[in-house]
């Protein structure tokens, strides 16, 4: 297993990454450490858009 750590610039695009990445069928876990206890939901256009293009491949 590896593991990777990533730093996003703010909350609705970890949000987004962390919704992508559990969607991913190899992916095991996904842990969220967050500086500030709040996410804020993203507009679900972007996630459908970013689903889809990665599904292409």
């Amino acid at each position: 297993m590896t593991t990777i750590t990533v730093q996003v610039d703010n909350e609705q695009n970890a949000a987004l990454l962390e919704k992508m990445l559990k969607a991913l069928s190899f992916v095991e876990d996904v842990d969220i450490k967050a500086h500030q206890p709040n996410m804020v939901e993203e507009p679900k256009e972007s996630y459908q858009k970013l689903k889809k293009a990665i599904d292409k491949y």
